[in-house]
């Protein structure tokens, strides 16, 4: 799996992405949960993919 998201850019099974592309969370309740993990691989990862999504 480490290899997969390494070459494809995108985390295999996050849960606040799926809910974001199936519209239970906004982008900024998406970036609030990202704000509250600080600067981990992950939070940065959805600050990333919620403006490549969102245009934000």
């Amino acid at each position: 799996m480490r290899t997969i998201e390494y070459r494809q850019g995108v985390k295999i099974m996050c849960p606040e992405e799926i809910a974001f592309e199936l519209g239970y969370l906004s982008a900024d309740q998406v970036l609030a949960r990202a704000a509250m993990m600080g600067q981990t691989d992950y939070a940065v990862y959805l600050r990333r993919r919620i403006r490549e999504l969102a245009d934000v």
